[in-house]
């Protein structure tokens, strides 16, 4: 049974406490159930809710690693669908029906990635791109609106009408703007708190439907 870590802090003048800190409840779930990441909850729940997932899909992930999303959505895509995941971290799956690019999105070559590839659109685009934090509030934010910005752009250029993009955000004075950009393009805008999200993130993600 998994029970409580214990760990001890000094108070000084030689008192000693003892604390107790619960195993993470997703992160033991996905090792018990062999994901490679307690993220994987995250896609899970909004999948459960908006039916991502179809079978023979062509998926793009975008922030793959360490892999759980596409570990997850290559088991909802049946075996012909495919997914091109791609970060700047390489990911631990060695699966047929996933195609892994090192890169960064900023300097994504994705034409001929998709030319190499043989991918001709895609049905679902991921990004679970997060910025490097630097526990400044506002650059932090600035940043991961660059990067949803950025994922958005390719899937505009990508995605397959009705086709669904899933995208994580910091929440931020940007949100109403992204989310009206969204809504230009796509006949459906939802946003989500996963229940998996940990308590201190400021994370949401928008599920935009029906891309037109």
């Amino acid at each position: 049974m998994l029970g409580h870590k214990n760990f001890w802090f000094s108070l000084g003048g030689g008192n000693i406490i003892k604390m107790y800190i619960t195993p993470d409840y997703y992160l033991i779930k996905a090792k018990q159930e062999g994901y490679l990441s307690r993220a994987v909850y995250k896609l899970i729940e909004i999948d459960d809710r908006f039916n991502v997932f179809y079978k023979n899909d062509l998926v793009l992930d975008l922030g793959a690693h360490p892999g759980s999303w596409s570990q997850y959505a290559s088991e909802k895509i049946g075996p012909k669908g495919k997914i091109l995941s791609i970060d700047l971290k390489p990911i631990k799956l060695n699966l047929e029906k996933i195609i892994f690019i090192q890169s960064d999105i900023n300097n994504l070559d994705l034409d001929s990635m998709i030319l190499n590839s043989k991918f001709d659109h895609f049905n679902v685009v991921l990004s679970d791109l997060a910025p490097s934090t630097t526990g400044n509030k506002t650059t932090d934010q600035s940043r991961s609106y660059g990067l949803a910005t950025a994922a958005l752009n390719l899937t505009l250029k990508y995605l397959s009408k009705e086709g669904i993009f899933v995208c994580k955000l910091f929440d931020c004075p940007e949100r109403d703007e992204f989310n009206s950009k969204l809504k230009m393009h796509f006949r459906k805008i939802k946003v989500i708190r996963p229940k998996a999200t940990r308590k201190c993130s400021k994370e949401l993600y928008l599920v935009a439907m029906n891309k037109q």
